[in-house]
């Protein structure tokens, strides 16, 4: 028997999320998000970028979401994810959470003797992000 290449799929996630109570209202057209952004640059001997204008998630009102096809033989990494939002306040401030999330797959090897000798691997998966949140404020006066 010959084992085969592990497949894996490596998929960040970065997001824009902001209060509801804001009542800022997300651009569409023909049913779908416009006027978003992503891009993630990675690095394997040279600069890679791959971008998208479409959000991988949203909720109206609460934000938006990009997912980011990560190389796992990339040694530098770089990206972005940008949305524009609508609103009919002429002032306002709010804060506005930026989330950046992937997951981690680990596993557990065990070996059993008795009663049955066998081998088996127990794979976990844990999910890891980091807020970085900021004070925003607009005025159109």
């Amino acid at each position: 028997m010959v084992l085969q290449w592990p497949f894996w799929t490596l998929v960040d996630k970065m997001s824009i999320r902001y209060p509801v109570t804001n009542e800022w209202y997300l651009p569409t057209s023909g049913g779908k998000i416009t006027q978003f952004d992503s891009e993630i640059c990675q690095y394997t001997g040279s600069y890679v970028c791959t971008s998208s204008s479409t959000p991988s998630d949203h909720s109206i009102g609460a934000g938006v979401a990009g997912a980011f096809d990560l190389n796992g033989t990339a040694s530098a990494m770089y990206g972005h994810v940008q949305q524009y939002v609508y609103t009919t306040k002429t002032s306002g401030a709010s804060n506005v959470v930026f989330r950046y999330g992937h997951k981690t797959v680990t596993g557990n090897v065990g070996v059993n003797v008795y009663p049955d000798i066998g081998l088996a691997v127990e794979p976990a998966a844990n999910t890891e992000t980091v807020d970085y949140t900021i004070d925003f404020e607009w005025d159109a006066n």
